[in-house]
C-alpha cells in the first residue's frame, strides 16, 4: 500500500508548491534559519549514543534525512491555513536539502573512518589474511559473528559468506560494524569468493540478498553487473519492494530440484554450478541488449574457464531455445534436432539449457513432455558422428563446395536443405550433380513428370544412374528390380530422402550397354505402377537396431550378392509396411552389406513388423502398384498412435506402443 500511495503524496506536494518562490530572499533567509536548526538537533541528538562504540557524528549524519515525516505536518499546516505559500517552500527547501546533502556527508565519513581504522592497523594494509578452518563466519545463539579479523581485502568473501547465514540468523553488532569500519575499502575478487558466491546461489534467499544490498556489496565488487543490479532498484514499474531481493528463475530451479525428474537431472549435471550462474545471470542482464557482453566479463570474474563461459553464456542468451524448439511443429524432426545439438555442442550444455528451459515452462503439460523428448533425442544425437564442432566443419564445407558447381537456382536450395549424413558421406561434384537433378524434377513436376532420370560414365562399363521421384511406397524396391531385369548389376546404391518430399536413389551399375536416359525414364514410369514379383533371398542375416538413431530403426541385411538381390530386399521392407528414408549399399563381391534406416509410419519397427521383413526375404512377396488396404491402415495407425502419445505425460506413458 505504501509503494503505491507514497508516491502519489510526493507528487501532490510538488503540484502544491510554488516553484517561482524558491527565489525569494525571505524565503531563502526562513530556509536557512530552519536548515541550521534541523543539522544542530539531529547533530546533538546523537549525543543518546553516548557510552556505545557508535561514532556520534555519523549517527548524527544519518539522522539528517528525516523530513519527509515533517512534509505531512506541513501540508496538513498548508491545507488548514496556518502556513502561507512562503513558509511551506521554506520548509520543502530544508527537506530536499537535507535528503540530497547526506548521503555525500556520510561517504565522506565511513571513508574518514575507514582510513581512521588502517592506519590504526598498518600491518593489515594491502594483505589477505587466510581464514580460520569453518570460514570467517560462525553462528553464535542464533548471531552471525566474525571468527576471526579479516582484513579489508576480504570484505567480499566476509559478506557473502554471512549472506548466507542470514538466510536463517541475524547478523551481530560486531560484524555490522566491521563492514560500517570497512565500508570504503575496495572489494576485490578472489577465488574464495566464487566459491562463496556459488554456494549462496545454492542456499540463499531474499533475506540473503536484502543483506547484501543493504551493504552494496555486489555492485561494487561486480561492476560488470553494477548498473543492471542498480536498476532494479530504480525501477518505476517495480511497486513491490520483496522482489527486489528475489530471483525468479534460481526459486523455480530449486522448486524443480526438489522434484523426482529435477533431481534426477541435477545429479546427472557434472558442474551444476554452472546452471546456477546462468539462472542468476537470467534474472539480473536477461533482457538488456549487452546481456551477451556482461555475461562473459562476469563468468572471466569469477575464472570458471572457456567452457563454463560459452556454456551460460548459450544458455543466459537463450534462455527458452529447448522450450520453442519444443513447441515447433516440427521441433522433434532429425535435422532440427542435430542443428540443435551442433549449437549446444556438448551433453553438458545441452543438459544445462533443458534444466533452465524445464523450470520456464511452467504447467503447459503437453509442451514438458514434447521439451522432454527433445531432450533425449539431443543427448542421443551426442553419440552419432553427425555432431561435433569438426563434422559441422565438413558439413558446411561440402555445402560451399557443392555450390560452387551448380548452375540452377533452385539447386543450391536443395543443397541446403540436403540431410546431414547425406552431406556428410557425399563429395562435393556428387551432391551438386544431385541437386541439380533433384532441382530439374521440381521445375518439371507442375508439368505432371513423375520421375527425372540422369546417368554419369564413370568409365569401365560403369554408370552411376540417379533417380529422382516423389517419395513412395516401394519406389526404391521397383527401381532396383528394374535395373536387374535390365541387366545391370548393381555395385553399390545410396537413398536419400528431402525433407520435403522428394526421394533420389543413385545406384553404381555395371553392364554391357550404356544406359539410355529417355529409355530408363519410360521404363520407370510404367515400373512404378507393375507388380513386382521377387525370389526368396537365401541365407541372409537381419539385424535391427534402435540405439544407433534416434529416430530410425537400422536394418542390416547381409546375404549372397547376386542379381536383383537390392530389389528383394526393398520389396520385403515395402510389403512389411517399412518405409526407407535412407539406404547405402555396398559388397565385397562375395556378399553384399546393406543398412537402411526405416521407421514403420512415423514410429520404429515394432516385433511384428521385424518379423513380417524376415518372412518376406524368406519367402518372396508380390508388390502390386498400390499400397495394400493392410499396409495403409498399419501406417495410418501408427501415425494416429504417435500422435496420441504425444499428449501423454511422460510419467504416464507407461507402456510400449507395439
Amino acid at each position: 500500500m505504501g509503494h503505491l500511495f507514497i508516491p502519489v503524496f510526493f507528487l501532490q506536494i510538488g503540484i502544491d508548491v510554488d516553484v517561482s518562490s524558491f527565489g525569494q530572499l525571505t524565503v531563502l533567509r526562513d530556509a536557512a534559519i530552519l536548515l541550521v536548526v534541523a543539522v544542530a538537533g539531529k547533530l546533538v541528538a546523537a549525543v543518546g549514543t553516548a557510552g556505545t562504540p557508535s561514532d556520534k557524528l555519523l549517527v548524527g549524519l544519518g539522522m539528517l534525512p528525516r523530513g519527509e515525516v515533517g512534509l505531512i505536518f506541513a501540508t496538513i499546516g498548508l491545507g488548514a491555513g496556518v502556513l502561507d505559500d512562503d513558509l511551506y517552500a521554506a520548509l520543502l527547501l530544508v527537506v530536499l536539502a537535507t535528503t540530497l546533502v547526506t548521503p555525500v556527508l556520510l561517504r565522506r565519513r565511513y571513508d574518514h573512518l575507514a582510513a581512521r581504522a588502517r592506519a590504526a592497523d598498518p600491518n593489515q594494509v594491502g594483505t589477505r589474511s587466510m581464514p580460520p578452518p569453518g570460514g570467517w563466519i560462525q553462528v553464535l545463539d542464533g548471531e552471525i559473528a566474525l571468527s576471526g579479523r579479516p582484513d579489508p581485502a576480504c570484505a567480499a568473501e566476509v559478506a557473502l559468506e554471512a549472506a548466507r547465514y542470514v538466510a536463517r540468523a541475524r547478523p551481530s553488532a560486531t560484524l555490522l560494524d566491521w563492514f560500517s569500519a570497512n565500508q570504503g575499502a575496495a572489494l576485490p575478487w578472489s577465488p574464495r569468493a566464487t566459491k562463496s558466491f556459488i554456494d549462496l546461489l545454492r542456499t540463499g534467499n531474499a533475506r540473503s540478498w536484502r543483506f547484501l544490498d543493504a551493504l552494496d556489496v555486489l555492485p561494487r565488487a561486480l561492476p560488470e553487473l553494477a548498473e543492471p543490479l542498480r536498476g532494479r532498484r530504480t525501477n518505476p514499474f517495480e511497486l513491490d519492494p520483496l522482489r527486489l531481493h528475489r530471483w525468479e528463475t534460481l526459486e523455480l530451479l530449486a522448486q524443480f530440484r526438489a522434484t523426482d525428474e529435477g533431481a534426477a537431472e541435477w545429479n546427472a549435471l557434472v558442474l551444476p554450478e554452472r546452471v546456477l550462474v546462468a539462472a542468476f545471470l537470467i534474472d539480473v542482464v536477461g533482457d538488456r541488449d549487452d546481456a551477451l557482453a556482461a555475461t562473459h566479463r562476469f563468468v572471466s570474474r569469477l575464472d570458471l574457464g572457456n567452457a563454463a563461459e560459452h556454456e551460460i553464456s548459450t544458455v543466459v542468451h537463450e534462455p527458452e531455445l529447448m522450450l520453442d524448439l519444443a513447441r515447433a511443429r516440427d521441433g522433434l524432426h532429425e535435422d532440427a534436432v542435430l542443428r540443435l545439438a551442433v549449437h549446444l555442442r556438448s551433453p553438458e550444455t545441452a543438459r544445462a539449457a533443458y534444466v533452465v528451459a524445464a523450470v520456464r515452462a511452467g504447467p503447459e503439460v503437453l509442451h514438458r513432455s514434447h521439451l522432454r523428448e527433445l531432450h533425449e533425442l539431443v543427448q542421443r544425437a551426442f553419440a552419432d558422428p553427425l555432431v561435433g564442432l569438426e563434422a559441422e566443419n565438413l558439413v558446411a564445407r561440402h555445402r560451399a563446395d557443392a555450390a560452387q558447381l551448380v548452375v540452377r537456382p533452385g539447386a543450391l536450395t536443395r543443397i541446403e536443405d540436403a540431410p546431414r549424413e547425406y552431406v556428410l558421406s557425399h563429395a562435393p561434384d556428387e551432391l551438386a550433380r544431385h541437386a541439380e537433378l533433384v532441382s530439374s524434377w521440381d521445375e518439371q513436376k507442375a508439368k505432371h513428370a513423375l520421375i527425372a532420370v540422369a546417368t554419369c560414365d564413370t568409365g569401365e562399363h560403369r554408370w552411376w544412374i540417379d533417380v529422382v521421384a516423389g517419395n513412395r511406397q516401394g519406389l526404391l524396391a521397383r527401381v532396383a528390380g528394374l535395373l536387374s531385369t535390365m541387366g545391370y548389376d548393381v555395385e553399390r546404391a545410396v537413398a536419400v530422402t528431402w525433407p520435403s518430399g522428394p526421394a533420389l536413389e543413385s545406384f553404381l551399375v555395371t553392364g554391357a550397354t550404356a544406359p539410355d536416359d529417355a529409355r530408363l525414364r519410360d521404363a520407370l514410369a510404367t515400373a512404378v505402377h507393375a507388380p513386382l514379383r521377387t525370389e526368396p533371398v537365401a541365407d541372409a542375416e537381419v539385424v535391427f537396431d534402435d540405439t544407433a538413431s534416434p529416430w530410425y530403426t537400422i536394418c542390416e541385411v547381409r546375404a549372397p550378392d547376386t542379381p536383383g538381390l537390392l530389389g528383394a530386399i526393398a520389396a520385403a521392407l515395402a510389403d512389411a509396411g517399412v518405409d526407407v528414408h535412407g539406404a547405402d549399399v555396398s559388397s565385397d563381391g562375395s556378399r553384399a552389406f546393406d543398412r537402411f534406416e526405416v521407421t514403420a509410419g512415423t514410429a520404429r519397427l515394432t516385433h511384428a513388423t521385424r518379423a513380417a521383413v524376415r518372412h518376406n526375404l524368406a519367402t518372396g512377396v508380390e508388390l502390386t502398384g498400390h499400397r495394400s488396404l493392410r499396409q495403409r491402415i498399419v501406417s495410418q495407425g501408427m501415425a494416429t498412435l504417435r500422435s496420441v502419445t504425444r499428449q501423454i505425460p511422460v510419467s504416464d506413458a507407461t507402456s510400449q506402443p507395439h
